[in-house]
């Protein structure tokens, strides 16, 4: 019971707070993910260093950011298109962009604080910040001045980086050249929504959630009786649950540190083999479940050993080639953005894109949840199947003899249902969230996904079956250890 409140508690306070400190604003900062970790915790980007006061980490629905102050350190300047890509069209809110290095080291006319001006390499005096005018229109006359603070001159007005953007351009006839695009007084730039508090209680719950699956595993692994064939896919979902909170947990340590490519990377990886290690060992027991109602009429056609061997194979091999599938992806050059999964590039996490992380996550989540619910609702229906022949079965022994297999079988597959339920609600809800990008599902949403370990434990251990279990082999184990410690 404590832990119900204690979770509604903690979804209260994640909806009805939020927490700031960002040592910039998100439209003076660029992301710095890339960036070379120094000895005094400086970060080096695009040879601009970052001292640890100049930079954040920023968290937006399950994506973390390392972004640098760039607007602290050096005087802005606001670009259509990332720097070194030039813009190739501004329609409204879209922009497209085509990256060239040709697009770099440009020089331009600059004023000085007397007013004076000179050509100057932008790049060695500017910082750049990107984000196109949503509404903007070309000055009359077109010529402008960039002033040493970064804004610019135009139409006898002065402008600063957040009223207006430089498009870069390249033809045959004017080679490469700049034009200011003025942001119209409606463009309002609006930095992302305060970060909800449930980020800095979120850990708490995975932390908790952490030795409840731990706790779970042991108990699982320890009782002969729980250690089944359908224990043993049960305890490789927990190991792989266990791998994912851990990764997860680490990641919240070290969210205030840099954390280099290649190691990000790595982790991504190694999160997202154990994702789909997990939701496919649920695929297994929902088969298995529907396979062993089964097979109350049909002969096993493999041992219970060959049949965990096969199943470990599809399990951990599906997620190694889905993990080698993703990085061969990312690997092409020429692939178009949408269609790289981007493991680990800004995150632990899948890029934040419709078409890749449908492509690469929901897409295949979703085939195997539709699978593992089918064969629930098979199993079910094999269940009634089942208790309407023994009621026509005329020998008493007989039904009674079945009768107790069944409803052994069925007190399992009652047990694994709640766990499809708590699991895949979850990650539909998730999933729905991801659709409609709203703080307060998202809220609700994180806090359930790190407490899954906490209701594994309550449905999984606090049940009167395996309290029993427990209590039965404390028993028996206790005696020995009084022994051992005489």
């Amino acid at each position: 019971m404590w832990l119900t409140f204690a979770l509604f508690g903690l979804l209260f306070l994640s909806i009805t707070t939020k927490v700031h400190g960002f040592p910039c604003d998100f439209a003076d900062s660029i992301n710095i993910n890339d960036g070379e970790l120094q000895s005094n915790n400086s970060i080096i980007f695009n040879g601009i260093e970052y001292p640890p006061n100049q930079y954040f980490r920023h968290i937006d629905g399950i994506e973390r950011e390392l972004r640098g102050c760039i607007c602290n350190i050096r005087n802005c300047i606001r670009l259509c298109c990332p720097h070194g890509s030039f813009t190739i069209s501004m329609k409204k809110e879209e922009v497209k962009c085509e990256q060239n290095e040709k697009a770099r080291n440009f020089q331009a006319e600059v004023s000085d604080e007397n007013g004076q001006t000179k050509i100057q390499n932008l790049d060695q005096h500017f910082g750049y910040v990107d984000r196109i005018c949503k509404v903007h229109y070309r000055p009359e006359p077109e010529d402008f001045i960039i002033t040493h603070t970064g804004d610019v001159l135009a139409e006898n007005q002065t402008y600063n980086h957040r009223e207006y953007c430089i498009k870069i351009s390249s033809n045959e006839t004017k080679g490469i050249y700049l034009e200011a695009k003025i942001c119209l007084p409606n463009d309002e730039i609006k930095d992302p929504s305060p970060m909800l508090a449930s980020f800095s209680y979120l850990p708490y719950v995975l932390y908790t959630s952490i030795p409840c699956i731990v706790v779970t595993y042991i108990i699982y692994f320890g009782i002969s009786e729980l250690r089944n064939l359908h224990g043993r896919y049960f305890l490789c979902y927990l190991f792989c649950m266990m791998l994912m909170y851990i990764l997860l947990a680490f990641e919240q340590l070290t969210r205030k540190f840099h954390v280099d490519t290649v190691t990000r990377k790595k982790r991504a990886s190694m999160l997202y083999f154990a994702t789909f290690s997990a939701f496919l060992w649920l695929n297994v027991i929902s088969f298995d479940l529907w396979s062993s109602f089964r097979s109350t009429i049909r002969v096993k056609p493999y041992s219970e050993r060959k049949k965990f061997i096969l199943y470990g194979v599809y399990a951990f091999g599906g997620s190694l080639l889905v993990n080698i599938v993703g990085h061969t992806m990312d690997a092409i050059d020429g692939l178009p953005d949408y269609l790289k999964p981007g493991i680990g590039k800004t995150s632990l996490h899948l890029k934040e894109n419709f078409t890749s992380r449908l492509i690469y996550y929901y897409g295949p989540l979703c085939i195997i949840f539709i699978v593992n619910l089918v064969f629930t609702i098979l199993t079910a229906l094999k269940i009634y199947q089942i208790r309407l022949d023994l009621k026509k079965m005329t020998l008493q022994v007989k039904r009674n003899e079945l009768r107790k297999g069944l409803q052994h079988q069925k007190n399992s597959y009652l047990l694994y249902v709640r766990l499809f339920i708590v699991t895949e609600v979850i990650w539909i809800a998730d999933a729905v969230w991801f659709l409609s990008n709203n703080n307060l599902v998202l809220s609700v949403m994180d806090i359930l996904y790190c407490a899954q370990g906490i209701i594994i434990f309550v449905l999984f251990v606090l049940n009167i079956r395996v309290l029993r279990l427990i209590k039965k082999s404390w028993k028996t184990y206790s005696p020995v250890i009084a022994t051992t410690s005489n």
